[in-house]
């Protein structure tokens, strides 16, 4: 067999190759697209779904604040001025709230589902961090409820105010702060936040999205 020929066999090998590469590419950013594109419709699926939780919320959350805020207007500073307080501590932690859930909304609108799934993580990121950021100020407004009903008559050396209301307000003080302190994402874990936050609808949805987003990197290292 002569030179030519073998290089002629060369060459057509060498083709055969090439073209074979070019098919596994292909075959290759077929396979990511389509999962990528099945993996980012059950993320949007799964956020969309939320966004009606969250506005049935926010609307609860409306008419609680116009509950409470009849109520101070109602009942004067002077003649009860703990409750005044209390009520108005938690009318701003409620309005806070309240303006969380709207960004999470617009947020949930924002993210971006096709393309470089990076900003999709991103996203998602900021909305896991947020929920739980509102969650933790929700718990701060745990013992305003047992100061609520505090009069300036009895509070003081009354019996009933240190043996009971005191050891309450003192008691749920103490929780609300431990679990301020306590709800991250690095306790998620654990058993009593699994109990508290990892089963709520609005943080297992974040996270079951941005499970179905991870599994698209984990798919590309296996490729």
């Amino acid at each position: 067999m002569e030179d030519k020929d073998l290089q002629e066999m060369w060459k057509a090998y060498d083709h055969k190759l090439e073209e074979s590469r070019i098919l596994n590419l292909q075959s290759w950013a077929v396979n990511l697209q389509s999962f990528q594109m099945v993996q980012s419709f059950k993320a949007k699926n799964r956020l969309q779904r939320l966004v009606p939780y969250k506005i049935a919320v926010l609307l609860f959350g409306i008419l609680w604040v116009l509950f409470v805020g009849t109520l101070v207007t109602h009942i004067p500073f002077r003649i009860n001025p703990y409750f005044s307080i209390s009520a108005g501590l938690v009318l701003l932690i409620n309005l806070v709230c309240m303006g969380g859930y709207i960004y999470h909304i617009v947020l949930i609108a924002q993210i971006p589902y096709d393309g470089d799934i990076t900003g999709t993580q991103q996203k998602l990121a900021r909305l896991q961090a947020s929920t739980l950021a509102v969650i933790r100020l929700g718990w701060l407004q745990m013992p305003l409820y047992t100061t609520f009903f505090w009069h300036k008559s009895w509070v003081g050396f009354n019996s009933g105010f240190l043996l009971v209301a005191l050891p309450v307000t003192l008691l749920f003080t103490g929780l609300a702060i431990y679990l301020y302190r306590n709800t991250t994402a690095a306790n998620l874990h654990k058993k009593w936040m699994q109990l508290l936050v990892g089963k709520s609808p609005e943080y297992t949805a974040v996270l079951t999205a941005q499970g179905f987003i991870d599994e698209i990197e984990r798919f590309k290292c296996n490729l």
